[in-house]
């Protein structure tokens, strides 16, 4: 009896702390973006889609406080909500795993602004805005040429830097952003404006992983390849007309050597260009392969 007593006293609790939880106007998205496989140029497999443009800062209402990066120490920041204690500690959760800290990237911290300023200009907290666009979209806009990107949002009235990460390690997928060992770069953007006729601070975490710097295959070499194989296959289809006169007249009574004698010096141009066709594909397919091993790095 006095255990289910117990029970019904701890689920009130529970529910009175969700309750006021809820009250408090806190709220977190995240989302994982895997490899994007059309950021990892599989040469003739994938297309090459990623857009390169100039950063776009987008403009705030002068009612918007934002905070932009500055360098990282190793002082505890004393700023309520700050970028450099976003970084701070979150760096911090990363080396009680062992993991490397993670680096500010200007592109990151520019598309995390964008998406501050969208949120509250649209008055949205979502991934996905009204219009369809991701932290993917975002991130392609400011130039950054990535592998794998990330994004942590949170909505609310906080405290500080330590207890905004520390909720963000509490929920489970925003841990798995925050530690994820395959990103090295981190942008951050926050706000505090009208939300819902609510003043509330908008935070956005946007990790990523660049793409290495790989030697870019040779466009050219495999234009003039598919050119010759064209040229090639012409010829090898006239020196199959004349093979087919020769082994007509066995006895060479309509075809007089001058023919044989062209016919043969074709022959041996044609098997040339045929080798030196096959060396020149073998060396591309080489590129491919370095190439492809380089992305996947």
């Amino acid at each position: 009896m006095f255990k289910i007593i117990r029970y019904i006293i701890i689920f009130i609790i529970i529910m009175v702390c969700l309750f006021l939880l809820k009250k408090s106007g806190f709220s977190f998205e995240s989302i994982i973006s895997g490899e994007k496989k059309d950021s990892i140029d599989i040469y003739k497999q994938i297309e090459d889609k990623d857009l390169v443009g100039v950063l776009n800062s987008t403009s705030s209402s002068s009612t918007t406080v934002k905070s932009y990066i500055k360098e990282v120490t190793n002082e505890k920041p004393k700023a309520k909500i700050s970028i450099d204690g976003i970084i701070y500690y979150t760096n911090l959760e990363r080396e009680k795993v062992g993991l490397k800290p993670l680096v500010k990237n200007v592109s990151l911290s520019n598309s995390a602004s964008q998406k501050v300023d969208d949120m509250f200009n649209k008055q949205y907290f979502e991934h996905v805005s009204p219009d369809g666009k991701t932290v993917a979209d975002l991130v392609n806009t400011t130039g950054y040429k990535y592998q794998i990107v990330g994004e942590n949002l949170a909505l609310g009235i906080f405290y500080n830097d330590k207890d905004l990460v520390l909720a963000w390690m509490n929920s489970p997928l925003h841990k798995e952003n925050i530690l994820n060992p395959k990103y090295t770069d981190i942008g951050i953007a926050v706000g505090i404006n009208e939300y819902k006729n609510q003043k509330q601070w908008i935070a956005v975490q946007h990790f990523g992983k660049p793409r290495p710097v790989c030697t870019e295959i040779d466009t050219v070499t495999q234009d003039n390849i598919d050119k010759e194989k064209v040229i090639l296959e012409s010829e090898e289809r006239e020196l199959q007309k004349m093979a087919g006169i020769i082994e007509s007249d066995p006895s060479q009574n309509t075809v007089d050597r001058a023919y044989l004698n062209n016919y043969n010096t074709m022959v041996n141009n044609y098997n040339d260009r045929l080798n030196k066709l096959r060396e020149t594909i073998n060396a591309f397919n080489k590129t491919i392969v370095d190439y492809n091993a380089c992305v996947k790095k």
